[in-house]
């Protein structure tokens, strides 16, 4: 029994968490355009039942022994790891479409209010740009990863993701001066 009541534990604490995280995610998300909102609320909407879908197994699992809470405690285990596996993915998504509708904007503004600086500053529209391809091919790396390059991936998707608000924000502070 010591061992049900320490994985029925931890099971619990890393649901609070990723609740906490999804609902987080929903309330900063409504701050976004209407785009993005629309999709990442959706994809929030789709964690809330996976994570209603692990409660409920836990409902079950805390009722059975022997074989069947192996199968149950497994059920959980794993949708856990999907479950913030999936999270993960949906909050990188969106601020790649955030600081792609950031960069797309920002190109834009400056390239109409003034071609001299658009010509001046055509190596940083492209570092820009650059900088948006490399975060969307780590993403593509990230939906693929195993379980065992998954934190790797995340964290140069989370580099790729810095660098391209960097550039985004030197741009913009280069045509305010």
């Amino acid at each position: 029994m010591p061992e049900k009541k320490k994985f029925m534990d931890q099971m619990e604490e890393k649901l609070t968490l990723w609740k906490s995280r999804i609902d987080e995610g929903v309330e900063v998300v409504k701050e976004r355009s209407d785009k993005i909102k629309e999709q990442t609320i959706k994809e929030m909407d789709a964690l809330s039942d996976n994570y209603e879908k692990i409660r409920y197994q836990m409902t079950l699992l805390s009722n059975e022994t022997g074989d069947k809470w192996e199968d149950l405690k497994t059920d959980v285990e794993k949708g856990v790891k999907d479950l913030k596996k999936n999270y993960v993915g949906s909050s990188r998504k969106a601020r790649l479409e955030y600081w792609k509708e950031q960069m797309d904007e920002a190109l834009d503004t400056i390239s109409e209010k003034s071609e001299t600086f658009a010509k001046d500053h055509e190596e940083d529209f492209q570092k820009v740009k650059d900088n948006y391809e490399k975060a969307r091919y780590q993403m593509t790396l990230l939906k693929g990863a195993t379980a065992d390059a998954w934190d790797e991936n995340q964290e140069k998707l989370d580099q790729s993701l810095d660098e391209l608000k960097k550039n985004v924000s030197s741009l913009l502070d280069k045509k305010k001066n």
